[in-house]
């Protein structure tokens, strides 16, 4: 555990996840880290990756383009991902998505790409990630769960947590910094950040495979 690590732009979003997703329900939901809100997952998961892509543009590492094509009466619409750089800053799972980006790949390419394979779960999973990287970075202390919840979570992928001593104030702090930049992403650019979170949740959708084993997933 490294108490001093930066919070990576996926740590950053999660933590500002009730503030950037859609409520969860009944159906789906997961625990937002040093709040008691939840999140809808299915709305978070792309929003993590969206986060991270546009933070990997604000270092100058990839650029964005908004493409469409029309075949007869029917236009397709894409973001065209390209790298112009190289991130100043992005480790772990935002190397990671960096590292997917190849000439003429979509968002929705990258956010595959970075999935080793297909998965009961994706979305869950990319949850379940992030909450990993902010356990390894010291923000967060993994919870010991009872068999029956320990079974559900292979479903949902859930990663029991509670905030790690003293780190309470800067989780704060970095979900309010998150928060206010993906408001100030929607204020400026709202259509392509639109567009990009949902080219992510296609992405993310394209690797969901119902026939997968329900043990846990690795990614990578």
């Amino acid at each position: 555990m490294d108490a001093t690590q930066s919070p990576t732009p996926f740590v950053a979003a999660l933590f500002a996840g009730d503030r950037i997703a859609k409520p969860g329900n009944a159906m789906y939901h997961t625990s937002i880290p040093g709040s008691a809100a939840q999140a809808n997952p299915l709305d978070l998961a792309p929003k993590l990756f969206a986060y991270t892509l546009l933070c990997l543009r604000d270092e100058g590492a990839i650029a964005f383009a908004e493409m469409s094509k029309k075949v007869l009466f029917v236009t397709t619409a894409w973001i065209h991902v390209t790298r112009t750089g190289k991130p100043t800053s992005a480790t772990g799972l935002a190397a990671r998505l960096f590292e997917r980006i190849g000439d003429g790949k979509s968002a929705k390419d990258v956010v595959r790409a970075w999935f080793a394979s297909d998965v009961y779960n994706p979305w869950g999973d990319t949850v379940a990630a992030a909450t990993k990287e902010a356990i390894d970075a010291g923000y967060l202390v993994p919870e010991k769960q009872g068999a029956a919840a320990s079974l559900g979570a292979k479903l949902t992928r859930f990663v029991a947590t509670t905030v790690a001593p003293g780190r309470e104030e800067e989780l704060h702090k970095v979900a309010a910094d998150a928060a206010q930049r993906w408001a100030g992403y929607q204020s400026r650019e709202g259509a392509l950040v639109d567009a990009l979170v949902k080219q992510c949740g296609s992405g993310i959708g394209s690797r969901r495979n119902q026939m997968a084993a329900a043990g846990i997933e690795q990614i990578g």
